[in-house]
């Protein structure tokens, strides 16, 4: 009999252990997926940092503060309904939250940053170059035939990598042959060459640095309408973009 309640004690014991585990004795990671951590968050980001435990559903986010303590219970049914909670939360995944000022246990904006990190795409279309265009004029000829058309107005995918730590990556197809794309008929627009990546009070701040001598920073800030498994979608100050998952 005492063997009996030995095993059992043994198995609530392990459980409670790989519960502690799961959420209650842990922080978030800074590995591929880690969370930025208050450390590095901007000056002035009122977001909370940390990980999601398990209970969270649709409108409760039960949510573990990489300050370290108990898991705390959150309303999150507003901010569900607001379209607020950008990439469904997940046990382990690391979020950034942001409170209500009046209740401390209503979230009024979660942004998965597990789901938010990886590599985003979009395709850009190219415009015929203003000197062909001229030229054309100029010496009277006929239409460009569709067929050189569909050769030389070719999408290119633009995007960028969020990474571990901050850093971002540029992605940038079919820019190897610079002398070749001066001399084309055709020009693309000019990408951002994405070197870094923050969250601010539950907006993306993408910054690249100058390409002239001033070697200044520039920063673009976007804000985040939807975050889905395989799609994201930012508004900037002059545009909205529409992002796929590569």
């Amino acid at each position: 009999m005492r063997n009996i309640i030995n095993v059992r004690n043994l198995f609530v014991l392990l459980a409670a252990l790989m519960l502690a585990a799961a959420c209650a004795d842990r922080k978030p990671q800074g590995g591929e997926n880690g969370a930025p951590g208050t450390a590095s968050a901007l000056p002035g980001d009122s977001m909370v940092y940390g990980m999601a435990c398990e209970g969270c559903t649709d409108s409760i986010l039960v949510f573990l503060s990489e300050e370290g303590g108990d898991p705390d219970t959150i309303d999150i049914l507003r901010a569900t309904l607001a379209r607020r909670v950008l990439g469904r939360p997940r046990i382990g995944d690391n979020l950034a939250v942001a409170f209500n000022p009046d209740n401390r246990h209503e979230a009024l904006c979660v942004v998965n940053i597990d789901r938010l990190k990886g590599t985003w795409a979009y395709q850009v279309m190219p415009t015929l170059r203003r000197r062909a265009v001229d030229s054309a004029m100029k010496d009277s000829l006929p239409p460009i035939p569709d067929s050189i058309m569909r050769k030389i107005m070719v999408p290119r995918e633009y995007g960028f990598t969020l990474k571990r730590n901050h850093a971002a990556q540029p992605l940038i197809s079919g820019t190897r042959d610079a002398r070749r794309n001066r001399q084309s008929l055709v020009q693309y627009p000019r990408p951002r060459f994405y070197t870094e990546w923050h969250l601010f009070n539950g907006k993306l701040i993408l910054t690249q640095e100058s390409r002239d001598s001033s070697k200044e920073s520039i920063s673009d800030t976007a804000e985040i309408l939807s975050l889905r498994r395989d799609s994201l979608l930012l508004r900037f100050a002059g545009e909205t973009k529409a992002y796929y998952r590569k």
